[in-house]
């Protein structure tokens, strides 16, 4: 049995480095592809979060899925509305309100839905 003071042989510490740096090669490697991966999916979100857009005084759904305690979740509607668009933020952001008195809500377009009449949600 060798002590910790004893070296090893040349040959373990060679191995030892190149595996040291091929591990740091395929780390390295392994995060530039999940950096440029999660590029790609980020400009694809926005690419299709950006094909919709409401116009000032639109009428649309809200999608809420929070349900009112004591109610069934199976009978639960998570599309509220119908509310107005107020105002356009950004690409991807609205200002609505339901009723007249009603504080406007800043809301995200993934969570909007353009309103037909009632009881239609597409």
């Amino acid at each position: 049995m060798s002590g910790p003071d004893e070296e090893l042989p040349e040959e373990t510490t060679s191995y030892v480095k190149s595996l040291q740096e091929r591990v740091t090669e395929v780390h390295h490697q392994v995060r530039g592809t999940l950096e440029f991966s999660g590029e790609v999916m980020k400009l694809n979100y926005y690419v299709k979060a950006g094909q919709v857009c409401y116009k000032d005084g639109d009428k649309i759904w809200l999608y809420n899925p929070l349900q009112k305690k004591g109610h069934s979740p199976q009978l639960h509607i998570p599309w509220e509305g119908p509310y107005t668009v107020v105002e356009r933020l950004s690409d991807v952001t609205y200002r609505i309100i339901g009723r007249r008195k009603a504080q406007p809500k800043v809301v995200h377009v993934n969570r909007l839905w353009q309103y037909h009449e009632p009881g239609q949600y597409t």
